[in-house]
């Protein structure tokens, strides 16, 4: 299929889809592929050149957001939708393909993506949170891993020689301690017994 025959019924394609916009993101693609944005939307068609029986359909599959640190992305696993319709059929017929094959499944998976990186900047928030407050002890400041793409995270030999690992999670806190004097180690386990009193009781 030529290039001007695939992108005429592209245009077609988002017309009868309903708000959708085309963007040639891929001018010099070995094959004809463009993506449909409507709104966090995106629908990728491509023509597809393997193999020959397939050179005269439209190959339909969805593009899903990444987080901030690139992860979450609909994995295969996920069952992300994938179709192909011929050229040959009306655009009419095209399009209530993709209507009933293709966008329900995508906008589930559409939807599950978008969730999950929700719960991560969530419990990205809730730990950097947690970690400023504990920090302020020693007047250290939170830091993430490797540059912006890594965990928030305390340096803790910037805070204490007793402590060796101070790990937050969304709500919870796992502290690892080098050998301590026996009588810091008395006041931590005095400290761990009383709060836990307090709990059992409800206060």
């Amino acid at each position: 299929m030529d290039r001007k025959h695939f992108m005429d019924i592209v245009a077609q394609v988002a017309v009868m889809l309903g708000g959708y916009e085309v963007f040639d993101d891929f001018p010099d693609a070995a094959k004809p592929l463009v993506n449909l944005k409507k709104g966090h939307e995106i629908i990728q068609i491509s023509n597809p050149n393997w193999p020959a029986a397939d050179r005269n359909k439209l190959s339909i599959s969805g593009i899903y957001p990444y987080d901030e640190k690139h992860r979450y992305q609909i994995s295969s696993g996920d069952n992300p939708p994938h179709i192909r319709v011929s050229v040959d059929k009306a655009i009419g017929r095209i399009v209530r393909d993709i209507q009933k094959r293709f966008m329900p499944e995508y906008l589930r998976a559409l939807e599950l993506a978008e969730e999950r990186i929700r719960s991560a900047k969530q419990y990205d928030d809730n730990r950097h949170a947690m970690l400023s407050r504990l920090g302020k002890i020693f007047n250290v400041e939170p830091q993430r891993l490797n540059g912006t793409s890594g965990e928030w995270t305390l340096r803790t030999y910037n805070m204490s020689s007793y402590i060796r690992e101070l790990r937050v999670g969304g709500t919870d806190v796992e502290l690892h301690l080098w050998s301590l004097p026996v009588g810091l180690a008395g006041k931590i386990l005095i400290i761990i017994k009383e709060a836990a009193e307090n709990e059992n009781s409800g206060k």
